[in-house]
């Protein structure tokens, strides 16, 4: 996966992006969010984690902003060293995928990892599925209403009303509701 890590701590950074990369994971590394909020639209970022507390543009802004106004899939894990109950709720209440504390337990972390990539299998999957009984239906629609046609066609030709020229709106009426 390709990993969108945005804490203002360099030691945080350093050595959560060494564990991820061992893991197999890409890594890009911000400093604060706005540089984490351009890093995510110039990068293809599977999953973004981010600390709360950053100068400037905190952790909750920039989750804010990728998923309640920009509507991005993108599956965001929330890191902060303050335990504070009130950001745990704001960042679920605006997408967070999950919420963990410092010092990270990176068993829990890799384990978080892998939840998000499995939902967003699931996710890849579900909509491909979706596209694919769409097309379907769609397709199965437009049969079922050309047999419907051929066969009401059919059945005014054997009554003798095939060629049943009608020019009033009076008479009109009483042959559409005849069909």
């Amino acid at each position: 996966m390709n990993i969108l890590l945005v804490d203002d701590e360099p030691d945080v950074r350093r050595s959560l992006s060494r564990f991820l990369e061992k893991l197999g994971h890409t890594v890009f590394c911000s400093g604060d969010g706005m540089a984490g909020l351009k890093d995510f639209h110039e990068r293809k970022v599977d999953l973004l984690i981010t600390d709360i507390r950053m100068p400037g543009m905190n952790g909750l802004e920039l989750l804010r902003r990728i998923k309640l106004i920009e509507g991005s899939p993108v599956d965001v894990i929330v890191i902060t060293g303050h335990g504070d109950m009130d950001n745990a709720i704001t960042a679920l209440k605006y997408g967070a995928f999950d919420y963990l504390q410092k010092p990270i337990n990176v068993r829990e972390l890799a384990i978080t990892i892998e939840r998000s990539r499995e939902y967003a299998e699931l996710r890849t999957k579900y909509l491909r599925l979706k596209d694919e009984f769409d097309e379907r239906l769609e397709s199965k629609t437009q049969a079922i209403q050309g047999e419907a046609q051929q066969l009401r066609k059919a059945y005014l030709k054997e009554i003798g009303l095939d060629e049943l020229c009608v020019y009033s709106d009076a008479m009109s009426q009483v042959v559409r509701q005849a069909e």
